[in-house]
């Protein structure tokens, strides 16, 4: 069997296991957005009256949710590559699979259900009226897939990682929760302090929550707030792809 085929038949045990194995199955994924967008109308409008700028009402969900979903898509997808190669420590060195697959499999995997969660979302807003979809939409998208080959990148250089120091994965939530809360994913960056605004910039996360809103939101088309998200995803990618290929043949001894 060539690699390519035993990586899609992981890719489909990895969803089996992780969705259809469960009494709703898939239906979760479909069920989880409605149920999100209705807590999140529930808190932030009713009960806390939340205020994002000139934003309220509706628009305080659509702001919301085009900031959470992104984030667990990667926050998910990141932590499933990350302890990749510790769970599938019994098929290494038992199938002849490149061992990059074990960790880009389970990361696109999650990725994968979370963005056709992501996808009904954008459905319900849409039909909301809280949606731009022209130009706008196509930066959107390069914006949400450079946040998923970030999370492949970062898998590829922390599963070695934890294989060789497991505090890797016991101290990534907390990383990334940290990480969340530095990112404008609850509040508009524009509303913070000049100098404090300018800091929270050079959060990679944060030029690509804030291209994708932009073109959702508002329909704006400016490709310059991309080359520096581009340029970090580039150059973390080739970093992945080097520290892939010098740890991944030396992890079997030890796990």
């Amino acid at each position: 069997m060539k690699s390519t085929q035993l990586a899609m038949a992981l890719l489909g045990r990895e969803l089996r296991e992780r969705y259809l194995s469960t009494f709703a199955g898939l239906a979760w994924v479909l069920i989880t957005p409605v149920m999100l967008l209705a807590i999140y109308a529930f808190v932030f409008v009713e009960l806390l009256g939340a205020r994002f700028g000139n934003r309220v009402g509706g628009d305080v969900i659509a702001f919301l949710a085009l900031g959470m979903w992104p984030w667990h898509a990667f926050a998910d997808s990141l932590a499933r590559g990350t302890s990749a190669l510790t769970g599938n420590a019994a098929l290494i060195g038992q199938i002849a699979i490149p061992r990059v697959w074990l960790v880009l499999v389970p990361t696109l995997g999650a990725a994968l259900i979370h963005t056709a969660s992501f996808v009904l979302v954008l459905l319900i807003l849409l039909i909301m009226g809280r949606l731009q979809m022209g130009a706008g939409a196509w930066v959107a998208m390069v914006a949400y897939g450079l946040i998923v080959v970030n999370a492949a990148a970062l898998s590829l250089l922390l599963a070695p990682l934890n294989v060789f120091f497991r505090d890797v994965g016991t101290l990534l939530p907390q990383i990334l929760t940290f990480w969340m809360l530095l990112t404008p994913i609850f509040f508009d960056r524009a509303l913070l302090r000049a100098d404090l605004g300018e800091w929270l910039a050079l959060n990679p996360m944060t030029g690509l929550v804030e291209a994708l809103r932009a073109g959702l939101l508002h329909d704006q088309v400016d490709l310059t707030t991309l080359y520096s998200p581009l340029l970090f995803t580039l150059v973390l990618t080739l970093c992945s792809v080097i520290a892939a290929r010098r740890f991944l043949a030396r992890i079997e001894d030890f796990l």
